[in-house]
């Protein structure tokens, strides 16, 4: 099985659709066989699926990714692993002993959760949803939630006028 990272200077590349280098690992029962970097010469979202699909590339384990990508890659048959980021020896290893979950390895601002659960609202409730407050506590127990009123427009609005300087 080859697995592919995306390589910037050691470490997982942030962004996949702009990587210009892949370490790609050949894997066999847990362990590393064979390694080789590679060069991306597509920009393309089509082209670069298609280019991994023909190398044989099973598992792509990357840092951000769009969506149209990642889509265009699962099209073609990649597994893909996204939302890591680390040192590209570290990540390999964690893959490898099926860790790769740990928080060290989760790509700062992102939830490690499938798109499609997120979107279904598995995060909860975010504030403002029916039930919160700005606050974030529940309407039916507090007295002291945060109130927000509507910024006035320009030219009037609800907020009285001010005093003129003389």
């Amino acid at each position: 099985m080859l697995v592919a990272i995306p390589n910037f200077q050691g470490r997982v590349s942030p962004v996949f659709d702009v990587a210009s280098r892949l370490t790609v690992v050949r894997v066999e029962r847990r362990s590393e066989r064979d390694r080789r970097e590679i060069v991306l010469l597509e920009a393309r979202p089509e082209a670069i699926a298609r280019s991994l699909a023909e190398l044989g590339i099973a598992v792509l384990i990357c840092g951000a990714i769009s969506q149209t990508l990642e889509r265009l890659l699962r099209h073609e048959g990649v597994r893909v692993v996204g939302q890591v980021c680390g040192e590209v020896d570290a990540v390999l290893q964690a893959y490898l002993r099926g860790t790769l979950d740990d928080p060290e390895f989760g790509l700062p601002g992102c939830f490690r959760r499938p798109r499609d659960q997120v979107s279904q609202g598995a995060v909860g409730q975010t504030a403002g949803a029916p039930g919160n407050t700005a606050s974030g506590t529940s309407r039916a127990g507090s007295r002291n939630r945060l109130r927000l009123r509507p910024l006035a427009t320009r030219g009037g609005g609800n907020r009285p006028p001010r005093p003129k300087a003389r």
